[in-house]
């Protein structure tokens, strides 16, 4: 039966490449989760949820990257290590 293998190989790469096109559509016309339909393809919505994910990341690294900049004390373009310390030895 070696042509029955070589047809389930072939419906796998077929599958596959049906889910990597769900998934980029999903990419493409990402929509926020309270305007997802639940009769969407499960692929879409877990690429949607994977988004989610990625998105919540994104602004939490960025949140902490604000809050760090507002507590920064600015140098002044002069600012040297070995001139402060001389001047605090």
């Amino acid at each position: 039966m070696p042509h029955s293998t070589h047809v389930e190989e072939e419906s796998t790469a077929i599958d596959f490449v049906r889910e990597l096109r769900l998934r980029q559509w999903a990419r493409q016309n990402f929509v926020p989760p309270e305007s997802r339909k639940a009769t969407w393809h499960p692929v879409v919505l877990d690429e949607m949820r994977c988004r989610d994910e990625e998105i919540e990341a994104i602004t939490l690294v960025e949140n902490v990257s604000s809050q760090e900049q507002q507590h920064r004390v600015p140098h002044s373009p002069h600012f040297s290590e070995a001139a402060d310390r001389s001047t605090f030895a």
